[in-house]
């Protein structure tokens, strides 16, 4: 079995760490994430400039993530059938039992 990689609770063996979001943010949580949402545009892997939600799309589909509902879909492939052009509110639902 590999070893484990511990990312988002990396620090939860330190003294007084906390499950709690507030105790996750200080310690840094959603930084990554901030900087990336105040990006504006980048330039992306093709060299031409896209918007910065678009850019982490396309990270997300290189890094071969996938969903962990039995099918393994690729998250960034599921990302890019979302309709931003309608002006309708775009939903984001997370079943947390997987």
């Amino acid at each position: 079995m590999p070893a484990e990689h511990r990312l988002i609770l990396r620090n939860i063996d330190q003294p007084g760490y906390t499950t709690d979001l507030e105790c996750y943010r200080r310690h840094g949580g959603y930084e990554a994430l901030k900087r990336s949402l105040a990006l504006g545009t980048v330039t992306g892997a093709d060299g031409t400039s896209i918007s910065a939600p678009e850019h982490l799309r396309q990270e997300v589909t290189r890094s071969g993530l996938r969903g962990r509902g039995g099918a393994g879909f690729s998250c960034g492939l599921k990302w890019s059938l979302v309709d931003r052009k309608s002006g309708k509110p775009i939903y984001l639902v997370c079943n947390a039992d997987e």
